[in-house]
């Protein structure tokens, strides 16, 4: 493709210094690697910075370098520093938890002078809004002592990551950007630069070693670089200080929260009389900036999300000062000690710090009071599986299983990292425990020797097998514990965007190209046991679990469909589901225990609960898995709705189905079935 074809799909990808588009912060981020000349990107889904390598990859034809998903995150940041050994530049994204999964290759990396920059794009979950927990990555670039940049902006994001290349190569180290999901997931204008140009063709350099061994030789070297990186820094004047010598208060902040500095004084009126200090690089600190903020204020209100990183900074150049201001923050508790600072909370500490500073208005009373109303009217959603997700079917016929062997009392199920996560909750509330990606194994083949009485079930994606779940399996199987391992196999990546993983069929860089099957590695680890079925064949799925669970030794049960809504899965056409009003005793199951969102309720008077469940056909993707939920073989497939998917799709059905088939049908394991095939395909 055309950088101008290129152009006309997405301006991300014009070659258009100056010019101002619309983009997401993690767009971004990606052209400022673009216009650094990256040559190869990696990393691994995971919300908020999935999009960062998603454009890289979309780009990645255009402008001829290589950009793929890593099997794990470690992978991914392996292959970015065997690209930096070869003088190519190379950037890993990854979210907050991404960075434990790496960290042993960047504790060791960071010892050795590479050559090709190595950017690492850390994007924390501040909250845990996508996450089961919050951290801060800021506190790993000063473990790793490696520079960190931290931008406010898109504009700034852009150009961080681009120079971030540039310090990278300068000091011989990798260099950490980070972001956080607000940054990354905002959209706003941002100016383009330019594209470099890269001619230069990377070769692995044999002439010399790259290791970091001895150790205390390297972490010398290393000590005195991250010494002499803030004056690299520095120069960039990535830091904004904003004085104001007549001002006793100062504000200090972080990266993005510097935009919440700004509104709570601008809300105030008093950004043309506060001191603000807007930090954008974390390790190394600006330290001396600090020691000028001390020197005029007597209050200090330090401004960050997650930690008290700079906070705990600031006090130890307070400790070093003659003069002892008041230091203000989450320390302090004046801050939330856990997840965002917002502009409600920074402009209730100033209206208490600043003398006659114009109150804001207070809130509306009546206006409240009518909220809180329409609030307790509203319906409340819970957390649940999408229409004709096949987690759900797998989820039912196990419970169901669970409860006919009469083991309700006598499992521990051990859950995993996914959309299958939400067995935690209602309507199956299965699962137990949940910490790690890949966790599950290792908790469920320990539990199992300990409480041999208990039957012990471990649930685990497949995406989440192949990335950190593969030596607990083996675990399982070297320690013959008797777990029965659920992998739920919907071919994708689903909870982060529906990325190929390796069940999917496709390579992870989006061609089709093989897929690797789960049951096999489990006979190569030592599984005498597996059972694989159709995760919307509950009937099927129920005898598999019963089989399975009687079985005192490890064995593995592969529920096996592909993800409903994933666009390189999800059908052609589709039928819908019906419920047939005649047939219907509103008895509930299918809501109470099933639990399908395409599933609604409304009155009935011929009933005994006085309702009558139907579907709705926007939400139902004709799954079927719904007809086996209904005792009274209320539900049904419509063949209306399906003759009607057909004439709508008449034209593109037939063309498609050829046009894929000639392409791909070859490309795909040639031991698959015909039928197999095609599904993959269409």
């Amino acid at each position: 493709m055309s950088r101008e074809a290129a152009r006309q799909i997405k301006p991300i990808f014009s070659d258009a210094p100056g010019e101002r588009i619309l983009a997401m912060g993690n767009q971004a981020i990606a052209r400022g690697a673009i216009e650094a000349g990256v040559q190869l990107a990696s990393g691994y889904p995971g919300t908020p910075s999935t999009e960062i390598l998603e454009t890289l990859i979309a780009a990645s034809s255009i402008f001829g370098f290589q950009a793929f998903w890593g099997v794990n995150e470690k992978v991914a940041f392996d292959a970015a520093t065997g690209a930096s050994f070869s003088g190519a530049r190379s950037l890993v994204a990854v979210k907050h938890v991404g960075v434990n999964v790496l960290s042993d290759s960047l504790m060791q990396v960071n010892h050795i002078d590479i050559a090709g920059g190595l950017v690492l794009v850390a994007v924390d979950d501040v909250g845990g809004m996508s996450s089961n927990n919050e951290q801060d990555s800021r506190f790993y670039a000063a473990f790793a002592e490696i520079p960190c940049l931290e931008p406010a902006t898109l504009d700034e994001a852009r150009l961080m990551v681009k120079t971030a290349f540039d310090i990278s190569e300068n000091m011989g180290v990798p260099v950490m950007v980070r972001s956080v999901n607000r940054l990354s997931h905002l959209t706003a204008s941002m100016t383009l630069g330019e594209i470099a140009v890269v001619d230069k063709k990377p070769e692995f350099d044999s002439s010399r070693t790259w290791v970091g061994f001895p150790s205390l030789d390297p972490h010398r070297q290393l000590r005195e670089k991250i010494k002499h990186a803030g004056e690299i820094l520095n120069a960039y004047e990535f830091n904004q200080f904003d004085h104001h010598p007549e001002s006793s208060i100062a504000l200090i902040a972080g990266g993005f929260t510097v935009n919440y500095a700004v509104e709570a004084l601008k809300i105030l009126g008093q950004e043309n009389h506060v001191t603000l200090l807007g930090v954008r690089t974390s390790n190394p600190l600006p330290t001396e900036m600090f020691h000028k903020v001390i020197d005029h204020t007597e209050t200090i209100v330090v401004v960050e999300d997650v930690n008290w990183y700079l906070e705990s900074a600031v006090l130890a150049c307070v400790a070093q000062n003659a003069r002892n201001p008041k230091v203000i923050g989450r320390l302090s508790d004046d801050l939330p000690p856990v997840g965002e600072t917002t502009v409600e909370n920074l402009t209730r500490i100033l209206e208490k710090l600043i003398p006659d500073v114009m109150p804001r208005p207070g809130i509306d009373e009546k206006l409240a009071d009518t909220c809180n109303e329409i609030r307790v009217k509203l319906p409340r959603r819970g957390i649940n599986f999408c229409a004709g997700c096949p987690h759900r079917g797998s989820y039912y016929s196990l419970s169901k299983a669970i409860r006919s062997l009469d083991l309700e009392e006598k499992m521990a199920v051990i859950g995993d990292i996914g959309c299958y996560t939400l067995g935690i909750w209602e309507p199956f509330s299965l699962l137990k425990s949940m910490t790690s990606m890949g966790a599950s194994m290792g908790t469920a083949a320990a539990i199992s020797q300990l409480s041999p009485d208990q039957k012990t079930l471990a649930v685990i994606g497949d995406s989440t097998l192949f990335h950190a779940g593969q030596p607990g399996l083996l675990q399982i199987a070297l320690n013959q514990a008797p777990v029965t391992v659920v992998v739920t196999d919907n071919r994708v990546t689903a909870m982060t965007g529906a990325q190929a993983d390796a069940s999917t069929g496709l390579d992870l860089r989006g061609g089709i190209d093989h897929s690797v099957k789960i049951e096999d590695l489990a006979r190569a680890y030592g599984f005498k046991h597996i059972f694989v079925g159709d995760a919307y064949n509950i009937p099927q799925m129920f005898s598999l679990y019963r089989k399975a669970l009687a079985i005192d030794a490890p064995t593995m049960v592969i529920a096996r469909r592909e993800c409903a809504l994933a666009e390189q899965t999800a059908p052609l056409i589709q039928t819908k589901a019906k419920v047939r009003a005649n047939k219907c005793t509103g008895c509930m199951e299918c809501i109470d225990n099933f639990g399908c969102p395409a599933l609604q309720v409304r009155e009935s008077k011929s009933t005994g609960s006085g309702k009558k469940v139907f579907v709705d056909i926007n939400a139902c993707v004709g799954c079927g898995e719904c007809r086996y939920a209904c005792p009274d073989d209320a539900i049904t497939l419509d063949v209306s709705a399906l003759a009607k998917s057909i004439h709508e799709n008449r034209r593109h059905i037939f063309s498609a189905a050829f046009r894929t088939i000639a392409k791909n049908y070859w490309k795909i394991k040639p031991a698959w079935s015909f039928k197999k095939k095609l599904r993959t395909l269409l």
